[in-house]
């Protein structure tokens, strides 16, 4: 996949969130976390709000500050295994300043039930997840 999509990988920047489990946040994950480490390999660029995380860490938001994920090409999130999204992210999706952001406007916003990745059979989830979305995409 990095032979065939490379430029489109380190071309893009990326940011890795999940829906927050405590009322009114979304969390944005480091680079280093189960799936930022998966992208990494693959060779992605991340964007601001992604790599301005601690090594392993989280960043809990209030879903109004979806302007951090403004630099973003691509967004990628936890969703169920029926493709839902999870974790309450929907709220964070519903709001005007989210369906601005360059991702979004795109449809660059990539989920994946494989979140976190458990398994090799997960971390495999998530590069077909990015491959998918990046195949889907013109540029």
């Amino acid at each position: 996949m990095r032979k065939t999509l490379g430029p489109k990988l380190t071309d893009s920047s990326w940011d890795v969130i999940q829906g927050g489990f405590d009322s009114g946040n979304y969390w944005i994950y480091s680079s280093a976390s189960p799936v930022g480490d998966i992208l990494s390999r693959l060779g992605v660029r991340f964007a601001s709000a992604t790599a301005s995380v601690g090594e392993g860490d989280t960043r809990p938001v209030s879903y109004e500050r979806a302007d951090l994920l403004k630099d973003a090409d691509y967004v990628v999130y936890y969703t169920n295994n029926d493709g839902s999204p999870a974790d309450d992210i929907q709220k964070l999706f519903a709001l005007r300043t989210f369906k601005e952001l360059p991702a979004a406007k795109k449809h660059r916003v990539v989920g994946t039930p494989d979140f976190p990745p458990g398994s090799y059979s997960d971390a495999m989830g998530v590069v077909d997840s990015v491959e998918n979305a990046s195949r889907g995409q013109a540029g």
